[in-house]
This record gives C-alpha cells, sequence and structure tokens, in this order.
C-alpha cells in the first residue's frame, strides 16, 4: 500500500510540475520553444517533437515528387487491423488510412500512395469482412500524393463514392497539369464545421489551413468494446523549415483552433496520417491483439491530446523564429522601409448614427493602419483589432500618443504580433464622448461599432470577413465601450480587451451636492462628462435643447432617472449576458494601481469569476493613463495576435 501511494504522489507531482511547466510561457527564443515542445512531448509524442523542431538533412522533407520509383512491398505493406468496434487501420507502416464504419455506410479516411491503395484500402477491407462498395466517402486531409494518390482508383472502383477535399486542395488539383495516381474529379468541398454521416457514425470537418492551403482535420467518435471514444484527427503536422512568417502564423492559428476544437469535444484520442506522429501502425495492431479488458492504446487522455498541440506549436514557433534568423540578411538588403506598414484617415458614414438629436455628424473619422505585406501581397486577407479611444480626446489624439503604426510595426518585426489591420474610430461629440452607447440623442454608438464600422472596414480593405479575425479594445471610455458592445455583440467579434475601464459602476448621486460634506456642483470637464452620460443613459426627445435628463430636480434625487446610470453599469449588466461572454475565445481586463476605477475594474474581475467567464486580469504599477502607450504594444497586440485568426 505504501509503494502504492508513493507512486500516485510522485505522478501527481509530474503531472502538477508539467502543468506549471506548460502555464510559464516558453522564453520567445529557438531554444526557449524547443525545451518546451520536448517537456510537453514526453514519450507519447516524440516521433512529432523529432519530425517538427529539427530540421532534418539539406535536400530532404516536402511533399513526394509528381514521380519516383515503388519501394519494395515490404518496406511499407501493413496487415490491416480492428481498432475498435467500428474504426480499423487500412494503412502502410507509414502513412496512416482509416475505415470508419456505419449502419449506412463506411467513411474512408486518407487514400495513401496509388502504389499502396489497392492492397491497403481494398485488398485491406476484405480481409477484414468489409464490403468495398458500402463506402459511401473518402475524405482527403490534403492533396499531397502519400495521402491522396489513390484518389482516382478509388472513385473510378466504388460506385457512387464521393471525395471531399478542403476547397483550396481542391482548386490546387485543378490547376494542376497532372496529380500523382490521376486527376480525381472535383466532388464534395469540405467546409468548416460540415458534418459527413453513414448512419449512426459522422465526421465532422474541421478546416486547419497551414501544412496545405486546404487542409481538413476532423472529430469524430468510435466505439470501443461498447465505451465511446472521441477522436481529434489532425490532417496535416509537418512543416517546412524555410517558410515566411505569414506561414507559420496560419499553421499556429490552425493548430490553436484544432486544439480548442479537441478539447471542447472532450477528445482522449489523437491520429494524424503519418505513423511516425503517433505511432498509429505500432498501436494499430496492439489494439487488434489485445484481450479482454485491455484499455485501448490510442486512448491516452484529453491531456496527452492537449499536449500533442503544445509540441506542434512551439515547434512550429520555434521554426518561425529559426527562418526568420536565415533569412534576416536579405531583407536586410531590401531597406527597413519593406518592413512599415501604412495608415490613412477615412470618412465612414453611420446610418445608425443619423438623426441623432444633439447634432453630431453621422460622418466618422476613422483612422487605419494596413500591415507591411499589405501593399506587396494583394491576395492576403488580415484580421482586424478595433480601438476605442477615452473620452474628452479625439481619436487622433490616441492615434498619436498610442504611436499605433510605430507601435504595430515595430512589434511585427521583433515577433511579439503577427500583421493585424488597425482601426481607430473618433467618438468625440457635442459633450465630449458619446459613452459608445445606444441612445436617440447622442446616436446608437453600439450599433455603429459592431455594424456599420465593421461593415466599411470589410468592403474597403482585404479583411478576413470573420468574427474569429475580429478583436475589440479599448482605454477609459473606450474600455466602458469594449466591455458594453462586447457583452452585447458576441456575433461580431471573438476577443477583447479593456483597459482602465471606467464608468462600470455608475452613481450618479456621488457626483452631486451633498453627497459628501464638502461637495460642491459639477464644473468643468465633470459637468461635461455628467451631460455626456445624460445624453448616453437618460435620453429625452421631449426636453429640448439638451434632449437628456438630468438625475436631480431642484437640489432633489430623481429615482428613476439615476437608475438608468445604474443600469447602463457593465457590473450590473453582466449577469444578464453570460452565454455571450463565454462564446468569446480571449478576454483580457487590465488596470493600473494607482487608477481610481481600480476598485471597479476589480469588482468585474471577480464578476467574471463568479459566472464562470474565462478571461485574464492583470494589474500594474501605474495611473489612469501612464502606461497605456507602453502597454498598448507590449500587450493588446500581442494578445489579441495570439487569440485572432492570423492573416492568410
Amino acid at each position: 500500500m505504501k509503494a502504492v501511494l508513493s507512486a500516485v504522489l510522485s505522478l501527481c507531482i509530474f503531472l502538477a510540475a508539467r502543468a506549471i511547466a506548460r502555464a510559464q510561457t516558453p522564453p520567445p527564443t529557438v531554444d526557449g520553444y524547443i525545451t518546451a515542445a520536448k517537456v510537453a512531448a514526453g514519450t507519447d509524442w516524440a516521433g512529432t517533437f523529432l519530425r517538427m523542431c529539427i530540421p532534418p538533412p539539406p535536400g530532404t522533407g516536402g511533399p513526394p515528387p509528381p514521380s519516383r520509383t515503388t519501394p519494395a512491398r515490404e518496406t511499407w505493406y501493413a496487415e490491416p487491423a480492428k481498432v475498435a468496434d467500428n474504426f480499423y487501420f487500412v494503412g502502410t507502416k507509414i502513412h496512416s488510412a482509416w475505415a470508419l464504419v456505419g449502419n449506412q455506410g463506411i467513411i474512408i479516411i486518407e487514400a495513401l500512395f496509388d502504389y499502396a491503395a489497392p492492397d491497403e484500402i481494398l485488398g485491406g477491407l476484405k480481409k477484414l469482412g468489409l464490403d468495398q462498395n458500402r463506402v459511401k466517402y473518402v475524405i482527403l486531409s490534403h492533396a499531397h500524393g502519400d495521402h491522396d494518390g489513390g484518389a482516382r482508383m478509388l472513385q473510378d472502383t466504388i460506385p457512387g463514392v464521393h471525395l471531399i477535399y478542403g476547397a483550396e486542395d481542391w482548386d490546387a488539383i485543378d490547376k494542376a497539369p497532372t496529380h500523382m495516381g490521376g486527376k480525381p474529379k472535383r466532388d464534395i468541398t469540405g467546409d468548416d464545421g460540415m458534418v459527413v454521416s453513414v448512419g449512426d457514425a459522422s465526421v465532422r470537418i474541421v478546416t486547419t489551413p497551414g501544412h496545405t492551403p486546404g487542409t481538413l482535420s476532423y472529430l469524430f467518435e468510435i466505439r470501443d468494446h461498447g465505451k465511446p471514444l472521441r477522436v481529434a484527427y489532425v490532417g496535416g503536422t509537418a512543416v517546412p523549415f524555410n517558410a515566411d512568417a505569414q506561414y507559420y502564423d496560419r499553421y499556429i492559428a490552425s493548430a490553436k483552433k484544432m486544439s480548442k476544437a479537441a478539447a471542447d469535444y472532450g477528445a482522449t484520442v489523437l491520429l494524424s496520417n503519418h505513423t511516425e506522429f503517433d505511432s498509429a501502425f505500432f498501436k494499430a495492431h496492439a489494439a487488434d491483439d489485445r484481450k479482454n479488458g485491455e484499455a485501448n492504446p490510442f486512448d491516452v487522455g484529453a491531456g496527452a491530446v492537449a499536449r500533442y498541440f503544445t509540441v506542434v506549436e512551439d515547434c512550429a514557433a520555434a521554426d518561425k523564429l529559426r527562418a526568420a534568423a536565415a533569412a534576416a540578411p536579405s531583407r536586410a538588403q531590401n531597406g527597413s522601409e519593406a518592413n512599415k506598414g501604412s495608415w490613412e484617415k477615412v470618412t465612414v458614414h453611420g446610418k445608425s448614427l443619423e438623426g441623432n438629436l444633439e447634432g453630431d455628424s453621422p460622418d466618422r473619422d476613422v483612422f487605419v493602419y494596413l500591415p507591411p505585406s499589405y501593399k506587396t501581397n494583394p491576395n492576403r486577407r488580415y484580421p482586424v483589432v478595433y480601438f476605442l479611444h477615452g473620452y474628452a480626446a479625439h481619436a487622433e489624439t490616441y492615434w498619436n500618443s498610442l504611436s499605433v503604426p510605430a507601435a504595430a510595426d515595430a512589434d511585427i518585426a521583433n515577433g511579439s504580433s503577427h500583421e493585424m489591420i488597425i482601426v481607430l474610430p473618433d467618438a468625440f461629440t457635442v459633450y465630449s464622448g458619446s459613452m459608445f452607447s445606444n441612445s436617440p440623442t447622442t446616436g446608437d454608438w453600439e450599433t455603429f461599432v459592431a455594424d456599420d464600422l465593421i461593415a466599411y472596414i470589410d468592403g474597403h480593405y482585404r479583411t478576413i470577413a470573420d468574427r474569429s479575425a475580429r478583436g475589440l479594445a479599448g482605454h477609459s471610455m473606450g474600455g466602458y465601450g469594449t466591455v458594453r458592445i462586447g457583452m452585447k455583440h458576441p456575433e461580431a467579434f471573438s476577443v477583447l480587451y479593456a483597459m482602465s475601464s471606467c464608468c462600470l459602476m455608475n452613481d450618479p448621486q456621488r457626483l452631486l451636492p451633498g453627497a459628501a460634506p464638502t461637495r460642491q456642483p459639477p464644473s468643468g470637464v465633470l459637468a461635461k462628462a455628467l451631460s455626456a452620460q445624460a445624453a448616453a443613459w437618460a435620453p429625452d426627445p421631449m426636453n429640448p435643447p439638451q434632449f437628456f435628463d438630468l438625475p436631480t430636480k431642484n437640489g432633489e434625487i430623481q429615482p428613476l432617472i439615476a437608475d438608468k446610470w445604474v443600469t447602463n453599469s457593465p457590473l450590473v449588466m453582466v449577469d444578464q449576458y453570460v452565454p455571450n461572454l463565454k462564446s468569446y475565445r480571449a478576454i483580457a481586463i487590465d488596470v493600473g494601481t494607482q487608477d481610481p476605477f481600480l476598485a471597479t475594474n476589480t469588482q468585474l474581475d471577480q464578476a467574471f469569476t463568479r459566472l464562470g467567464v474565462t478571461h485574464k486580469f492583470e494589474t500594474y504599477e501605474g495611473t489612469h493613463g501612464n502606461r497605456i502607450t507602453a502597454r498598448f504594444a507590449a500587450q493588446v497586440l500581442p494578445f489579441f495576435s495570439e487569440n485572432l485568426a492570423a492573416a492568410r
């Protein structure tokens, strides 16, 4: 018993140490990423680590050439194996292919080399007692000949079978003069979220561009001795060691996407199409040969599945740095201007702002930063960060104080951020700020940001027009706008960053005479701020000329009006929007320790924690505004870079 307890304690310490090691971000160096990847790999993913992190000798690696000599059969042929009740291995010693069996047909995953597919797939099905004529679909992860060389043969041999590729890989096949094994006839395009079913067995497609532009990965469930096992299947793992930054950014973004999908799905099995990555050849036959009651060797657990994605993400990050260092001399010869983005000031008409009672123009100045490759790569599309400025300032003030173009250029150059478009709209009004709220007096600023502005940017620039590639951030009043709009419009954005948010808990009584023994009536900027809040939160079209109500009358609090301030407080609103907030990929809140809004930002952190909303909360030594320029470059842009879909 003592030995058992000791072993359990050792295992807990090992797992805790591994979790702690992963919780710490690897140092952003080649050695740092490789060390972290090696720890994550352990013994489960050693082959993945070696293939991804260690460059091969010159002249090796990459997809197979279009023509080659067929290798000796004994070097690749493998007997088929029954892996689970309805799941079979029909691959070679080197490349995997699978058969998923349902009560209404069979799905084949991968088509191997053309020379291997007849014996391994068709011959394997026969040996396993499966009828090839029941195959309804062949899903191809990507258009490389070691995985789809047999596609045309299967298409010609099996009556009524359908081939499924990603759209970009179908395009590549169509444009190529030849294709290994013969060009398959274009059939079904695999889209993100598509479910392919054969009765009680189905595969959900996850698009993961990177290995190729049209790479497909999958989620599906198998039955093992009656027990359901959930599988995450990665369609493309290996990367070149000399690609550009955009390639690695896209690959890493897809790895993160699939990692989250696998975790959300509860996958405990990780499969790929190269047996070196998951030991599929050996595990398949071990699964087939096991005795009753023995666990399936593929069932490694959710933790191990997550570690696989840590390996590929960290190795790809190391490969990116290594490739950038190798290319640095040639970039230097091209001059620094090639590494600088551009910016422009445009006017965006806000339909949602038309007819506002305080007479502000619905045509708003908007500053737009375009990253370095925007002009040179006309086919590339980019994620977008929308930044909302603070009260009593114009967009131009923030644009200059944050040094937006210089900060973005520097982050891209040093690798802390990938390329993004940055948009900063002007919300200065008659009373010095819109509060980013919806009011007939100020106009509907929520809709302007979440609809009108996005529509204009998507319509005039090469954006990735999807919430997964849009982030919303802001400071002070803009931080309030980020939280408010973010809670209400998860369909528009997937990542939020609120800096030193004001107005999280609004009590107008604190601004009024008599609220404290020495309190004087508000004046100057404070009076104007009270008017801005009244215009946003207590509009009154029947009360010209200001068209709003103040929370006092004749020195007395008007409870109904005062309550409007309270109900526009995110700390009051937050409980109503929990599902919306939980749909975000990432949320960050920060505030200085000398900021007057420290307490309410801390309360928002506590509310999110209480409600189970995943987020990052950080305090730092600083006031309300003395650190935001540095933090915009060092924290905000890298946060969006890490969590938004990468340029593609």
